[in-house]
């Protein structure tokens, strides 16, 4: 069992289709979970390069997320463009991702690029690991193996745990662990000696209950009170 092997005159969808999201998410391959997969409009822009190769609301094709955190950029071109076009766009916005982070913390840490016909995969920061045909990419081929245990999904679920990991807060505390904790939780305010005094009367004008009953509520309701009318409310 194969990828699917396209023309030269293919379109970038159909690589996407019938050659990226096999290759991610089929079993055989790498097996990643679908929901993982993050298409372009779920994915942030970024201005990517500088002068003349300047990018303006760049989003790559892909991106992988474990446990919310990027760990791959898959950046997808026709045959007939360079798959190298492809990797350099991928590099310049995993760098943009990472840059979001702490320093020394780049959850972005795999880049796949291909063109439908060639292939490269490796880190973010420096030169493709692998460099291979989609046409070699057979079920127990050599160059499968070395991509699976690249970005295989059990692979990028350890990235993206160390990378968690390190994103914890050290010696954080809850707000109810501090200042009496539990116990002032748990204990009864004083008693509310205003509000003891105060209780009768608001039930007496406020409650419905009441109301119905006090025939005071009725005859004060058909006078306006004379503070309203020296401030000129009427």
């Amino acid at each position: 069992m194969s990828l699917d092997v396209l023309a030269a005159d293919a379109s970038e969808a159909d690589v996407e289709t019938q050659v990226v999201l096999p290759l991610l998410t089929k079993s055989e391959y790498l097996g990643i979970f679908t929901a993982s997969v993050r298409s372009k409009e779920f994915l942030t822009a970024f201005d990517i390069g500088k002068g003349a190769k300047l990018r303006k609301a760049y989003i790559p094709d892909f991106g992988i997320y474990v446990l919310s955190l990027p760990v791959v950029v898959i950046e997808v071109k026709a045959p007939s463009v360079p798959v190298t076009e492809a990797w350099e766009e991928a590099s310049l916005y995993a760098h943009m991702l990472n840059r979001r982070y702490p320093a020394k913390i780049n959850p972005c840490e795999l880049i796949l690029a291909t063109n439908g016909l060639d292939l490269l995969a490796g880190r973010w920061d420096s030169k493709p690991d692998l460099n291979g045909k989609i046409s070699d990419l057979l079920l127990g081929s050599k160059l499968l193996r070395q991509l699976q245990g690249l970005m295989g999904n059990a692979e990028l679920e350890r990235i993206a745990g160390s990378t968690s990991a390190s994103l914890k807060l050290v010696n954080f505390k809850r707000p109810f662990n501090q200042g009496g904790g539990a116990a002032l939780i748990g204990s009864k305010l004083e008693l509310n000696t205003f509000a003891a005094d105060l209780s009768p009367v608001l039930r007496r004008y406020f409650s419905s209950r009441d109301q119905n009953k006090d025939p005071e509520i009725y005859r004060s309701a058909s006078h306006v009170s004379p503070h309203f009318e020296a401030a000129g409310a009427i």
